[in-house]
């Protein structure tokens, strides 16, 4: 069930179980099983689904293809690459990855959420691994599920039952196929052209993959 904007006294009240009672934010990462799996897109899709049900959100580049800057370029019109620290685009911030970035103070920023866009699966580091949910973005062309294949060979399959599978370009027979493979929870994510624009589907999935 959809929870709408809540104000901060309720807030608690209607934050997943694993949200609850936190003084941290919680942590999301969003990594591809390989470069181009559309990490980036998951990442601003699901910051922005939570923004609209009134959460705050910061949103983590945590590798260096330079997409975030390229992202304020394109949305504010600029025609260029601002070296900003970080940017708001409908209620999300971002944080672009530079080299002096203190991420621990941005923990400690009020924020309801952290996403961190993780990229592909080589850059995977300590923040994805500690991260209360993780979100693992592929696609569902047959030659795509032998990356799906090695990343749970390569983390074991007792690490990865734990993460979330979401498969995009796919038909129901591809998700059959990759449930047989994959032991966590699989979802065939919504075409959307925006991801700054959830529509009634897109939050239906996410209202089940996420849990609020």
């Amino acid at each position: 069930m959809g929870l709408g904007i809540v104000d901060s006294k309720s807030r608690t009240s209607w934050l997943p179980l694993w949200h609850r009672n936190r003084k941290k934010p919680t942590t999301i990462s969003v990594m591809g099983v390989y470069r181009g799996a559309g990490a980036t897109f998951q990442s601003i899709a699901i910051a922005n689904y939570l923004s609209s049900k009134g959460y705050r959100i910061g949103l983590l580049e945590m590798q260096a293809a330079g997409d975030f800057a390229a992202i304020q370029a394109a949305y504010e019109g600029l025609g260029f690459a601002e070296e900003n620290e970080h940017f708001t685009i409908k209620r999300v911030t971002y944080f672009p990855l530079r080299e002096n970035r203190k991420d621990e103070a941005i923990m400690a920023m009020p924020f309801d959420y952290i996403i961190h866009d993780m990229g592909a699966a080589a850059s995977l580091n300590t923040h994805a691994v500690s991260s209360d949910f993780m979100v693992i973005v592929s696609q569902g062309a047959i030659w795509r599920q032998r990356a799906v294949e090695d990343l749970i060979q390569n983390f074991g399959d007792s690490i990865t039952r734990r993460w979330t599978l979401v498969v995009s370009f796919a038909e129901k027979n591809d998700i059959k196929r990759l449930k047989r493979t994959w032991t966590g929870d699989v979802y065939l994510a919504p075409y959307v052209e925006d991801p700054f624009v959830i529509d009634g589907k897109t939050r239906s999935i996410y209202d089940g993959m996420l849990g609020v």
